[in-house]
C-alpha cells in the first residue's frame, strides 16, 4: 500500500481482474473517482492507466468508452473530460468483479 493508505491502480486491477475492454474502462474510472477522489477524469487519463499497466489498450479508445457508456451503461460519456461512473458501472465493478471461478 503506498504511504497514504490507498490502493494502488496495479493492486486495484488486480484484485477486480477486468477481462474486456468495457469492464477495463470501467475498472479505471472507478479507480480514479471512488479511491484516489479525482473529480475530473478524461479519456487521458484511461489511456495513462492502460500504458501504466502495459495492458491491451482497445484500438479506437475514444470509441471504446462511447460504446462502454452507450451499450454497457457503466460510464458517463456526454463529456470525455468528465467520465463518471453511474449506478450500473459502480455495481458491475462492486457486485460482479472478480468474477467467480467456475470449478469443475
Amino acid at each position: 500500500m503506498p504511504k497514504d493508505g490507498k490502493e494502488t491502480l496495479d493492486q486495484f486491477f488486480a484484485s477486480k481482474a477486468p477481462q474486456s475492454a468495457f469492464e477495463k474502462n470501467t475498472v479505471f474510472v472507478y479507480y480514479l473517482t471512488q479511491t484516489l477522489g479525482l473529480t475530473e477524469v478524461s479519456i487521458n487519463h484511461v489511456y495513462t492507466c492502460y500504458r501504466h499497466l502495459r495492458t491491451q489498450m482497445p484500438e479506437k479508445l475514444r470509441q471504446s468508452l462511447w460504446d462502454t457508456g452507450s451499450k454497457k451503461g457503466w460510464l458517463d460519456t456526454r463529456n470525455l473530460e468528465n467520465l463518471t461512473v453511474p449506478i450500473a458501472g459502480l455495481n458491475m465493478v462492486e457486485q460482479m468483479l472478480p468474477r467467480e471461478s467456475k470449478k469443475d
